[in-house]
């Protein structure tokens, strides 16, 4: 940019001291701009990427991204060697790339877990990334976390009490359940 800032002050026939410090804004302006959103791509051999390709017509708004492809070789910091899963190679540059994030496939829940800690997966009727979703059973597993607190009381520990005062610790401890409960939330 400093050719052409020089190119067009000669040009123009403007050599003020204005002219200048207004082009120079102006290119600061520009940089800032640009530098915002940018960012410094770097892909490491062995790295799964996509590659923008352009369609039937040369037009950059018709470009798709493809791949997944690999990183087969470094040229120079911006510059690599792409192995397409046909087997063939092209060296592309970094502006072209793009880091491949890959899906989860499947879906482990370990049902030993559920009643340790509080967890919740919530998947839709709709998604197919994940594959066939086994619900799991909590009958026998999470018992201890869906019995109710009355269930879990035993009343021989009461029976110690007057009448009057176990019904009032009885009803206490279960008006109160969200307070003497043995599981986190």
């Amino acid at each position: 940019m400093a050719y052409e800032r020089e190119d067009y002050i000669s040009t123009s026939g403007l050599k003020s001291d204005v002219t200048i410090v207004f082009l120079e804004t102006a290119q600061q302006r520009y940089v800032t701009r640009y530098n915002k959103r940018s960012c410094d791509k770097s892909f490491t051999i062995g790295e799964s990427v996509l590659v923008l390709q352009k369609d039937s017509t040369a037009s950059k708004v018709f470009s798709r991204w493809i791949g997944p492809a690999m990183i087969y070789e470094v040229q120079s910091p911006y510059s690599y060697v792409v192995e397409f899963a046909d087997g063939s190679k092209k060296i592309l540059h970094a502006n072209h790339l793009r880091k491949f994030h890959t899906r989860a496939q499947s879906l482990i829940y370990n049902m030993s877990l559920l009643a340790s800690t509080n967890s919740c997966a919530i998947i839709n009727d709709g998604d197919d990334d994940f594959g066939e979703i086994a619900v799991p059973d909590l009958t026998e597993e999470c018992k201890q976390v869906l019995e109710l607190s009355s269930q879990k009381i035993d009343r021989s520990t009461l029976a110690h009490l007057k009448p009057n005062s176990n019904k009032n610790c009885y009803s206490c401890l279960i008006d109160m359940q969200i307070v003497f409960r043995t599981y986190p939330v």
